[in-house]
């Protein structure tokens, strides 16, 4: 529930090379970072995000990799007793010397590597190595030693020579249908040094006691190594007071009428700041006071919903992804696009399970903004290996990043995986990966002890939130339906499926819909600067369309279906521009004819997330947001179906329905204003209804008739509050 850092850490300086570990030819290169950036700037290899020169970069994951560091001890640091080097990240399975004395073996990109190299430290030239073994080394090592074969998708290629299951490893690295395939290694993330000699605080905890609008009370609880007593420690907190207890790591907080955290356009995201001070370390932060209720499905409702400070909150907002492929590029961009997604009046993002866990800069823009976070843990589209040593694997880095991201007041869920178990049931797998019966039964018991015992375990005993076991599902074990639970309503798109099907049953919470558009022209020309004339054949483009529907007819790709939906709507382009346009704009009908919809089905439907905000790479994707930050035209669309008070018209049959629909904290009065305009746009009827509105209403006020109207005419309606226009939409009959 805050952020915070420590002022006796920094990051290790050190001069940086690294080399192939069959050629030794020393290049510089840059921590954090990654290989494929590195050989990038030394101009090994092309840039694999122009042309397709993916295609042309695809040895790089065949090689070992060896960095190499140079560095003098700081001043302090022989001074202590210790000196810990914290591995923030290793991508993915390194092996770390210090002056030739073995440090440390990572096997899992999603955790942090702790070692006291106070020992083996030297006062100047010392030199670390860190060797990386090649992903795909590793992944068919890992896999030849496992005794059955762990389903997936995504991961292109023959299903039996798919590594993925068995790597804690991004999962996008090994392509997806918006993401290039680039099996990176490296320091993705900082190495941070802490010297200290008797005891140091290793993190702390705030635990909810009781909160209201007049009082609050938290525990803050430390954690901490070393040997002896614990030092004397201070907590200062403005605004607060701070009370000791008979536990001495502990401190208890209390507020009179304390300032509450609030979702975006429900209030003021207010966070208190704090100062911990303990000998020569002293922690900063904010904290954030809020309470958190999810309603999941249980024996006596279907009902999936959250609840913050007491108030049951619509969840609106997208599925978020790396802001970049490579994480040292994503931490530029990330605050601008959760910026953008605020702008957009969006109150949640769903991070997104097949990529990483976010670093601690992406949640404190969260928790400043007001944007809660679905987390997903890192697993999608896949089952899990049976082993041990696996299990034990994950249960670490469950514990690390549940101890970590629960610290912020944006988290507020966590999700085990990505449409695992949808996958199982659904999509062949058996058959595919020639599961018998006695295969199938070990591969459950894996999936049901991970997700189903280890993880929601992990978040118990970490923090006070809960825990959904998989995206889509009705509830734990249970594949996913349009009335308990949250589903992923992909029958438009995958399964060609009209717009107006979003409007039938739309379920309880909608966590993943889309509609793929193009680019923007500018990102599109960037691609190849040497091609003049560009149409989706181009090879350049149509080499970054990876969704393909073979089921729907032979041939059928993400290019077609998008000209499917053109068509249906009218849409006749006649330049690659205008095509382009088409695209972004049938993509911001299709997610704002789903997003009324939800919105008009609450509180039976009460989270909308569509797939997907962003894009790792210029690409054809779902996005709203172009991979260089500019906005689509859908973006636009979504900002304006996902303000806190809306009118919608819903045509159903031969009634028109007009909703206004309010996700506020406070009531007001207003009057719907409508008017019938003809085809030639001459106004011939008009009304005024005066009305009510609590907070969270989703008001039907009035039906219509369409009888008697002729295609083309218009019905515009608008909603007032103090004489003051709040919203308004429009609604062109139809040719029947």
């Amino acid at each position: 529930m805050q952020s915070w850092h420590v002022n006796a850490q920094s990051p290790l300086v050190a001069q940086w090379t690294f080399a192939s570990s069959d050629s030794l030819h020393w290049l510089p290169a840059q921590v954090p970072g990654s290989v494929h950036l590195d050989l990038m700037r030394e101009g090994v290899i092309p840039d694999p995000f122009l042309s397709t020169h993916e295609h042309d970069v695809q040895w790089v994951e065949t090689k070992d990799w060896v960095y190499l560091a140079h560095f003098d001890a700081q001043a302090d640091w022989m001074s202590h007793a210790h000196v810990t080097f914290d591995f923030k990240g290793l991508d993915t399975y390194a092996t770390v010397t210090l002056n030739g004395h073995p440090l440390l073996e990572a096997d899992n990109m999603h955790r942090s590597w702790q070692v006291d190299v106070r020992p083996w430290i030297q006062a100047t030239d010392n030199v670390m190595t860190v060797h990386f073994t090649s992903a795909i080394k590793a992944g068919l090592a890992a896999k030849a030693d496992h005794a059955l074969p762990v389903p997936c998708s995504n991961e292109p290629g023959d299903p039996n020579d798919r590594i993925s299951p068995y790597l804690r490893k991004a999962q996008y690295h090994h392509g997806w249908d918006w993401s290039p395939r680039l099996l990176t290694s490296g320091i993705w993330r900082q190495i941070v040094v802490t010297p200290w000699s008797t005891r140091r605080i290793t993190g702390h905890r705030w635990t909810r006691l009781h909160l209201t609008a007049d009082s609050a009370a938290y525990k803050l609880t430390l954690s901490t190594e070393g040997q002896g007593p614990l030092p004397p420690w201070s907590l200062g907190m403005p605004g607060a007071e701070v009370h000791t207890t008979a536990i001495p790591h502990e401190r208890l907080v209390t507020w009179q009428s304390p300032q509450r955290w609030w979702p975006n356009n429900l209030g003021e995201a207010h966070r208190y700041p704090y100062e911990i001070q303990m000998a020569e370390q002293r922690i900063r932060g904010h904290v954030g006071l809020r309470s958190i209720q999810w309603h999941l499905p249980s024996e006596s409702s279907q009902a999936m919903h959250v609840t913050v400070n007491g108030i049951p909150v619509f969840a609106m907002g997208a599925n978020v992804i790396p802001a970049d492929f490579f994480a040292s590029r994503a931490r530029a961009k990330q605050k601008a696009l959760l910026i953008d997604a605020a702008k957009a009046n969006m109150n949640m993002l769903r991070v997104w399970g097949g990529a990483v866990y976010p670093n601690k800069a992406f949640y404190q823009t969260c928790d400043s903004l007001g944007l809660m976070i679905w987390q997903d843990f890192m697993f999608a589209c896949t089952m899990v290996p049976t082993n041990q040593a696996m299990h034990d694997n994950i249960l670490k880095e469950a514990v690390e990043q549940v101890q970590r991201a629960s610290l912020h007041p944006s988290v507020v869920l966590y999700c085990g995986n990505n449409e695992s178990l949808t996958g199982w049931f659904k999509w062949g797998w058996q058959d595919a990966y020639q599961l018998n019966n006695a295969d199938s039964l070990a591969l459950w018991k894996a999936y049901d002890k991970v997700f189903h015992h280890l993880l929601p375990d992990a978040v118990a005993a970490q923090s006070d939130l809960s825990y959904w076991s998989s995206s889509p599902s009705a509830s734990p074990g249970r594949l996913a339906n349009a009335e308990s639970g949250d589903q992923h309503a992909w029958d438009v798109w995958f399964n060609q499926a009209p717009l107006d099907s979003y409007k039938e049953n739309p379920g309880r919470f909608v966590s993943e819909y889309g509609m793929q558009s193009l680019p923007s022209m500018p990102l599109i020309e960037a691609m190849n600067p040497d091609v003049t004339q560009w149409n989706s054949s181009t090879m350049d483009l149509a080499h970054r369309q990876r969704s393909f529907m073979p089921w729907l007819a032979a041939g059928m790709d993400g290019f077609r279906m998008m000209k499917h939906y053109q068509q249906k709507m009218g849409l006749q382009a006649k330049n690659f521009q205008e095509e382009v346009r088409h695209s972004q704009l049938v993509q911001g009908v299709a997610l704002t004819t789903a997003i009324e919809s939800h919105r008009r089905n609450k509180p039976q439907t009460m989270g909308s997330l569509y797939w997907q905000l962003n894009d790792v790479w210029p690409t054809v994707s779902w996005s709203t947001i172009n991979h260089d930050g500019s906005w689509k035209l859908a973006q636009h669309l979504v900002k304006d179906a996902f303000k806190p008070c809306v009118v919608s018209l819903n045509l159903a049959n031969d009634s028109i329905h007009v909703h206004v629909i309010a996700d506020r904290r406070l009531a007001a009065r207003g009057e719907l204003r409508l008017t019938w305009t003809d085809v030639n746009g001459k106004s011939y009827w008009s009304s005024i209804t005066p009305a009510s509105l609590q907070a969270s209403d989703n008001l039907q006020l009035i039906s219509l008739s369409r009888k008697g109207h002729q295609a083309g005419e218009v019905l515009q309606a608008s909603w007032h509050e103090n004489g003051n226009l709040v919203d308004q939409s429009r609604l062109v009959i139809p040719i029947r």
